[in-house]
């Protein structure tokens, strides 16, 4: 199986190509963590990767670190917006530092608005988490998470049979 991408990892030309491809048929999961959280995101992201799915982990996209370094609101929001587009799906890390988040309510609230599939994985023993995860999918431990990522291979599969012609109307 081929090892997924981190698709803030790309820049330039190929970020423009890549964005303008027919995407529908590529897992995307836009990984959404509080940045005190960031050695389990890029854990949580390197499992997914190693699996054949993509990834946006926002620290390797390095727009938004410019835009948050100058301070820029516009470009931050708008780094986060474009990469929830080309994602399809959601995965919040929810740990006890996230209830401190200014960008994970958002981030949830755009792609609740563009129809992505939101989950929530609960990590260290969080016992609780805000009512809008609650009514989402929810992710306990690495059991979970194991089950999560094959229902995003097995879509995957399915998704790319469909582009080649491999599944037939009968």
């Amino acid at each position: 199986m081929k090892r997924g991408i981190n698709r803030a990892l790309l820049s330039g030309d190929n970020r423009a190509i890549y964005e303008n491809q027919n995407i529908q048929h590529a897992n995307c999961v836009f990984i959404s963590h509080k940045s005190e959280d960031i050695e389990i995101a890029k854990q949580v992201a390197d499992l997914l990767q190693t699996e054949g799915v993509d990834v946006y982990l926002d620290v390797k996209d390095s727009g938004l670190q410019i835009a948050t370094k100058e301070g820029n609101a516009n470009e931050i929001v708008k780094c986060i917006e474009k990469a929830l587009m080309i994602s399809t799906d959601i995965l919040v890390l929810v740990t006890d530092k996230t209830k401190e988040s200014w960008w994970v309510p958002y981030e949830v609230g755009f792609a609740k608005m563009g129809k992505k599939t939101i989950a929530s994985l609960l990590l260290k023993n969080v016992s609780d988490f805000p009512d809008y995860l609650k009514i989402e999918k929810k992710l306990h431990g690495l059991a979970d998470l194991k089950s999560y990522i094959n229902e995003k291979q097995s879509l995957q599969i399915f998704l790319e049979s469909a582009k080649t012609g491999g599944i037939t109307k009968d």
